[in-house]
């Protein structure tokens, strides 16, 4: 069965359509504006393009507020300003731009390099994986990057289309393992594949701003797998009691202090798992950091 990517597609419509709405409404403020105060009617085009921007960086304030800790306001300030940057990066150029099919990017690096599997977050798609993924191959890496769909669902099922992916991955580069890099939810998805399917087909686990045990960022969300991302939720217990030892060998796990949606922060850690720590990043951040993207490599690398 080809993989496609139907659900990026889909998300990329709902967000194009949420930035239409964000776009109208600025221009009918810019509209009142010029009608209250004889502005220049150009004034709309300004509050236009302005709305979605200011709601990006709201959004992103927000976050970062609610999840602030104790301490170190340099890092906290540095976190919030290239969260911002991140983020309007990703949601206003990325992400609802998706229209190309999805496919293994091979590489013809001797000897071959670990074939890697990205694996994105809530409410995302593959995009949001353009810097790691371009370095990976750079590194010599094959490369994968997955839309999960539906949008809204058990976190469950999305262990089919991992399983997928690693398939195609497998089948195209002639591997017997690959290495699996999810963000935020993406990990917890990656941990319901191998509670689902076995680890045998995987190198290692890397996990990025995942919130291993919950999340406090909305703790009565509507949503089947924002239900089960909430803090110390049900089914995130039953998975961390249904993991081996072996199966958490595999893992390492980065995290941020100051990660503004995946939060306590530093309680986001596995029992037997290896953590390494980003200060001052935030959380999709984690996904376009040199340092994380190195860091990301350098433990491919361990398992070559």
């Amino acid at each position: 069965m080809p993989l496609t990517n139907q659900k990026a597609a889909m998300l990329s419509r709902f967000i194009r359509f949420v930035l239409l709405i964000q776009m109208l409404g600025g221009a009918l403020l810019g509209w009142w504006i010029s009608q209250q105060n004889g502005a220049p009617i150009w004034i709309m085009a300004i509050t236009a393009l302005l709305l979605p921007v200011c709601a990006t960086l709201v959004t992103v304030l927000t976050g970062a507020i609610k999840s602030r800790t104790p301490g170190a306001p340099a890092l906290w300030w540095r976190s919030v300003l290239h969260e911002s940057g991140a983020c309007l990066r990703i949601f206003l150029l990325q992400l609802p731009w998706s229209t190309r099919a999805l496919g293994v990017k091979l590489t013809s690096s001797t000897p071959p390099r670990l074939p890697v599997l990205l694996v994105h977050g809530y409410l995302s798609n593959h995009r949001v994986w353009d810097a790691m993924a371009e370095q990976l191959h750079r590194a010599g890496h094959p490369v994968l990057a997955l839309d999960l769909e539906p949008l809204f669902c058990s976190i469950e099922q999305y262990a089919a289309q991992i399983e997928q992916g690693v398939a195609e991955l497998c089948r195209q580069t002639g591997a017997q393992q690959v290495a699996l890099v999810g963000h935020s939810m993406g990990g917890l998805a990656i941990r319901a594949w191998m509670r689902a399917m076995g680890s045998s087909q995987a190198a290692c686990v890397i996990t990025l701003g995942t919130p291993h045990v919950g999340t406090k960022v909305d703790l009565r969300p509507k949503t089947e797998n924002g239900k089960q991302m909430v803090w110390h939720s049900d089914w995130l217990q039953a998975l961390a009691a249904s993991e081996t030892e072996s199966g958490r060998q595999l893992m390492h796990i980065a995290l941020s202090p100051q990660d503004n949606i995946a939060f306590p922060q530093r309680e986001q850690v596995l029992p037997g798992v290896a953590v390494t720590v980003f200060e001052g990043r935030g959380h999709l951040e984690l996904c376009i950091d040199d340092e994380v993207i190195q860091w990301v490599i350098e433990k491919l690398d361990e398992h070559h």
